[in-house]
């Protein structure tokens, strides 16, 4: 015997080794191979004595025989017990097979279940829940992951939209706090600003929509559905006239295309309900600038009757104030009013007030929101008391040349 070819191949029927492989895991299966089996050698037996089978017949044996790749193809299908652990790390439970089958499913599944904190595996696991209908599942995962292997910047935002999909605006809630305090960006505000609005839990949205512009860097390439969703807030609140600044600050930055016939149906509707003609804006005037340089341009502004020196910044949301001016000018904080503003590449906090009468030359204006900076004594550099922003000139149409700035108060009526 050559011994090179190793031990000799052992012959076995076809049949008997799918009864061997499947009888001990599938009684059922290897029973109906049993039953195959018969029907096949009784129809053997049939042609030698009749010589030839029906066709009948032969589609019954076929249709029969069908059934032996479904059987085998279930070893195929991944069991749930393979990914239990996951199911088990991530909170959910098991999904069925039909959804775990997917391969943008499966992949993931077992991605994690060989690194548990593997966060791109982690967010498209996420996405593919909510694509399949697993809205839930994908917030559950996604929360439970984050809290075991962070990276909330990545994953919660999934968390989010899968809550907001199927209507959960409390766990919206729950979860924009979470990024919110792990990552305050503008964009982390905003979505919690949604969730506080669509709960009704006012005046909460109004500190975060005030945020949101803040810290986007430039208010001009702000959406405008968060200045429209600001003066909503305003409205509900029972403040109609303060409802026309976010309106009327987002159609300056582009009068020819933002100031609509809606925009300016709404900023007349606010203006009668709140009678806001007579203190809104009035007054011309042209103010040449009082140093500073073709960037950064100061002039004189009367705040409450205290006279102060401001850098004009069109990108400032608010006519914002150290806090050593707003105690000269005697204004006061909003109690728990607060907002996050941009500030030398970091977040700082300012509260948010009231000035009863903000003047440059004869233009003037009352009850101008202000923001107050809490940050180091001089935030905008030595001298400079504040930032002339946008609550005070989204009031006028403006025309600003290298020496001066010319306002023109517009009318609500």
């Amino acid at each position: 015997m050559d011994r090179r070819r190793g031990p000799p191949e052992i012959i076995v029927d076809p049949t008997t080794r799918i009864e061997q492989r499947y009888r001990h895991r599938f009684p059922i299966i290897g029973f109906c191979l049993f039953v195959i089996s018969a029907v096949v050698t009784l129809a053997v037996v049939w042609t030698r004595h009749e010589g030839e089978l029906s066709v009948g017949l032969f589609k019954f044996i076929s249709a029969l025989e069908s059934l032996l790749p479904k059987a085998a193809s279930t070893e195929s299908v991944p069991s749930q017990r393979q990914f239990g652990p996951v199911y088990a790390a991530l909170a959910i439970q098991p999904l069925p097979p039909s959804i775990e089958r997917q391969s943008k499913i499966q992949n993931r599944l077992d991605q994690l279940s060989r690194e548990p904190c593997y966060t791109e595996a982690a967010v498209a696991l996420g996405t593919a829940l909510i694509e399949a209908g697993y809205p839930r599942e994908a917030a559950t995962s996604m929360q439970t992951f984050a809290g075991k292997c962070g990276k909330h910047e990545n994953v919660l935002p999934v968390a989010y939209d899968a809550l907001q999909k199927v209507g959960d605006s409390a766990g919206s809630l729950q979860v924009a706090n979470r990024l919110v305090e792990a990552v305050p960006t503008s964009g982390t505000v905003y979505w919690r600003a949604m969730a506080y609005e669509e709960l009704g839990q006012f005046p909460n949205p109004l500190s975060d929509y005030l945020s949101t512009i803040q810290l986007s860097g430039n208010p001009r390439y702000v959406s405008g559905d968060v200045f429209y969703r600001l003066s909503r807030v305003y409205a509900a609140l029972g403040r109609p006239c303060d409802a026309i600044i976010p309106l009327e600050t987002y159609a300056s930055f582009d009068a020819v295309n933002r100031r609509t016939t809606q925009t300016a149906s709404l900023i007349a509707e606010y203006a009668q309900a709140g009678h806001c003609a007579a203190n809104f804006a009035n007054g011309t005037a042209r103010v040449a600038f009082t140093g500073g340089t073709p960037e950064v341009r100061t002039l004189s502004v009367n705040v409450n009757g205290v006279v102060g020196t401001f850098l004009l910044d069109t990108g400032a949301t608010f006519v914002t104030m150290t806090t050593r001016f707003a105690g000269r000018a005697k204004i006061t904080a909003e109690p728990g009013n607060q907002i996050s503003l941009q500030a030398a590449g970091s977040v700082v906090m300012a509260d948010v007030a009231r000035a009863n009468a903000v003047s440059v030359g004869n233009a003037k204006a009352s009850n101008v929101m202000v923001a107050i900076h809490k940050g180091t004594n001089d935030p905008f550099g030595q001298r400079i008391d504040g930032l002339l922003g946008m609550s005070f000139l989204a009031r006028f149409n403006l025309s600003i040349t290298a020496n001066a700035v010319e306002f023109k108060a517009i009318s609500l009526r």
